[in-house]
């Protein structure tokens, strides 16, 4: 039986085989034997800021409530998780590194299997295939997901990002509402200069003109 399938393949020419006989055993033998488990951590996260709200139907029920929908600190944060600060940060203790170098990981899975890529650039284009993070306008969801060779590096990677995007996050909110004062303020002064202007050329054009201000005038007790 094993024959007759063999003769058949021959049969079906190189192109053939090289197309797809030989994928096909490479995939069953690499899935089957050689890939490592890979475990997944997802997150679902919401970013609100009360300044800005959500043009949305979400966002037109949540306005009454001042809460609004976080545009630019979204794009900020989706920014974040797959740059080299956020890496930077992970891999602070060699965290990142260790976890995927686990010698229990397959070497076609692990980082740096044969000693070649020992740069921080390296270790980042192996990392952005491990992190993934996707936003869904309509509900104004953002997922993140890390894969992982063991279920608590993948946790504490995903846990870690969140925890760093939600302090970027609250470090742009907290310099929007300083810089929001800081043009109030000034805004303030300019319309304070203005009307002490404007009240000092109306009192000179009344006094150059001889007018009177009803308001001034004294009044007569009649009896």
């Amino acid at each position: 039986m094993l024959g007759n399938i063999v003769d058949r393949i021959r049969r079906l020419g190189a192109l053939f085989q090289l197309c797809v006989v030989v994928p096909t055993i490479a995939a069953l033998l690499y899935f089957g034997l050689f890939a490592s488990d890979v475990y997944l951590s997802e997150s679902q996260f919401v970013v609100r800021n009360p300044e800005k709200p959500a043009a949305t139907g979400l966002g037109v029920l949540l306005k009454s409530t001042g809460i609004g929908d976080g545009g630019d600190e979204i794009y900020s944060a989706e920014s974040f998780v797959q740059s080299r600060d956020a890496l930077s940060a992970l891999n602070k203790d060699g965290f990142i590194k260790t976890a995927y170098t686990r010698p229990t990981i397959s070497i076609f899975d692990r980082f740096n299997p044969v000693g070649w890529d020992r740069t921080f650039e390296d270790l980042y284009r192996y990392f952005q295939r491990r992190v993934t993070i996707e936003h869904e306008s309509t509900g104004s969801i953002t997922k993140l997901t890390v894969r992982a060779y063991t279920p608590a590096d993948a946790y504490k990677i995903n846990l870690r990002l969140l925890e760093l995007s939600e302090g970027l996050v609250n470090r742009l909110n907290a310099r929007a509402r300083a810089d929001l004062i800081r043009f109030a303020e000034v805004d303030v002064r300019d319309a304070e200069r203005k009307a002490a202007a404007a009240a000092l050329a109306l009192s000179s054009y009344r006094n150059n003109r001889g007018v009177v201000d009803p308001e001034k005038r004294p009044r007569s007790n009649c009896k």
